[in-house]
């Protein structure tokens, strides 16, 4: 393993750990606290599908007229290659989905509210800025902080920081924080979450043997040896744990709540 991606991930270790080892995890046993999580955590759902799209269109070439990518033509193959799968990966039932319309199939399934998502939805439809549909819409502010960091990360980022985003925050985290909700989910024994554990069964599949490698490889391309790159990535990487771990707080407290 590369040096200095292997440095990166001993420095986020602790913060892997707490969010491996979160409470979330428990409280997540009744059907209740299931729909819960899912109308909450559908968010981070589709905010992923903005950050991978951004790292699309800083590298490969997504602008009309349309100009070839020279500087980083693996990268476009590695990240054309991740969109294909979480754009048009195969379904529960053998069509093709994005993974934010499989999560909201599974979420149909279960019982959990779309309403607020459909809205934000509808409010991009209809132009309005992130902002204005945030600031439209009863979230809880864990929410509403988690999209604005990863649209502000968007905006204000590196690619290399963007890179390093993607993968510590994403690919690299969310197949590990996903078997403690299989395994809650296993433990119910329901049939109303099939679209939801096959949703994060697919997840741990293709990120685990496939999109964080890719990830990986990713980022050491675009920092090559560059130390003062690396310790910008290693900082962005510490920042979306501490963001998505915020994230768990906010939706733990829902739990506790319902």
């Amino acid at each position: 393993m590369n040096a200095n991606l292997l440095k990166i991930k001993t420095l986020l270790a602790p913060q892997r750990e707490q969010l491996l080892h979160h409470p979330i995890y428990e409280l997540i046993t009744t059907p209740v606290h299931v729909r819960t999580f899912m109308a909450q955590h559908v968010f981070a759902v589709w905010d992923f599908m903005s950050l991978l799209k951004s790292l699309q269109h800083t590298f490969c070439g997504c602008e009309i007229p349309w100009r070839p990518e020279q500087k980083y033509p693996l990268a476009v193959r590695l990240i054309n290659e991740i969109v294909l799968a979480e754009e048009s990966d195969i379904g529960p039932t053998g069509q093709y989905l994005s993974h934010y319309e499989m999560y909201r199939m599974a979420m149909l399934q279960a019982g959990a509210p779309t309403d607020d998502i459909d809205m934000l939805m509808l409010g991009i439809e209809a132009d309005k800025t992130l902002n204005e549909i945030l600031a439209s819409l009863d979230l809880p502010k864990h929410i509403c902080r988690f999209v604005s960091s990863t649209f502000e990360s968007i905006q204000d980022s590196s690619p290399v920081e963007l890179a390093a985003i993607f993968l510590f925050g994403r690919e690299d985290l969310i197949p590990d924080l996903f078997r403690g909700l299989v395994k809650q989910l296993n433990e119910s024994q329901t049939d109303r979450y099939t679209f939801f554990e096959y949703y994060l069964q697919r997840h741990i599949e293709i990120d685990d043997d496939h999109h964080g490698p890719m990830g990986e490889e990713l980022l050491c391309l675009l920092c090559g040896s560059d130390e003062e790159k690396w310790d910008a990535a290693g900082r962005a990487a510490q920042s979306t744990l501490a963001s998505r771990h915020e994230l768990w707080d906010g939706i733990l407290k829902s739990l506790q709540t319902n």
